[in-house]
């Protein structure tokens, strides 16, 4: 299964990955793109989804891309999971007239938010976790903001372009993929094996996962 606004590949979702976060890092770029760096510091793991909104009287929206959590948090060993594969979807009616593509980035917050996409089963984006727009800019004006934002389980970056749009994703339906993660690392893992570091060694052999590690690691540390 795939998302008809993604891949259907982590690989290449990857890659869309790191052009969105070496954006980040790209001193040209406006702060009204960029996650504050005490965000992507302090958040338990980050969800990457491209998706594809149609729509009229009805609107649907669909989508594909993957999760990673942060493992030994918070210690000197920190370092990036496996990425976990994922499908989206939505149905909606409304007056929504177009269509957009673009990609989210979802920043979990909280301990429970990172262990709600270990399960196998649905996961309603704004019932099953609260979420709020994400803040922006390259820094946060004070620790206040960062406890405030930490108090919401994730919160929502939607990109079109390079900017972060106002378009929600809030009501879509997050399915784990374990046909995708099969393909990419050649045997049965869940969800929970691949983001708790279970499998920590199942991605050493991609190179290109090292590569968004390395851009997520110098977002963070900006």
């Amino acid at each position: 299964m795939k998302g008809h606004g993604g891949t259907g590949n982590i690989i290449e979702d990857v890659g869309k990955a790191i052009q969105i976060v070496q954006a980040w890092n790209n001193p040209s770029t406006k702060p009204e793109a960029i996650v504050p760096k005490e965000v992507l510091q302090n958040c338990y793991g980050l969800v990457f989804l491209n998706f594809f909104k149609i729509g009229a009287v009805f609107s649907s929206c669909v989508g594909s891309g993957f999760v990673l959590t942060k493992l030994d948090k918070g210690t000197k060993n920190e370092h990036w999971s496996a990425p976990s594969a994922i499908t989206s979807g939505a149905f909606g009616i409304g007056i929504q007239v177009g269509a957009e593509m673009g990609h989210s980035v979802f920043t979990l917050n909280t301990e429970h938010a990172k262990k709600a996409f270990y399960s196998n089963g649905k996961l309603k984006i704004g019932t099953d976790l609260e979420v709020a727009a994400g803040p922006m800019g390259r820094r946060l004006e004070t620790s206040n903001d960062v406890n405030e934002i930490f108090s919401t389980p994730i919160c929502s970056y939607t990109f079109s372009d390079g900017a972060i749009i106002g378009a929600s994703l809030e009501g879509n339906v997050i399915l784990q993929n374990p046909e995708v993660n099969k393909a990419m690392y050649g045997k049965e893992l869940t969800a929970e094996q691949l983001l708790s570091g279970a499998e920590d060694d199942a991605h050493v052999k991609h190179v290109i996962l090292m590569e968004l590690y390395q851009e997520l690691d110098k977002a963070m540390a900006i």
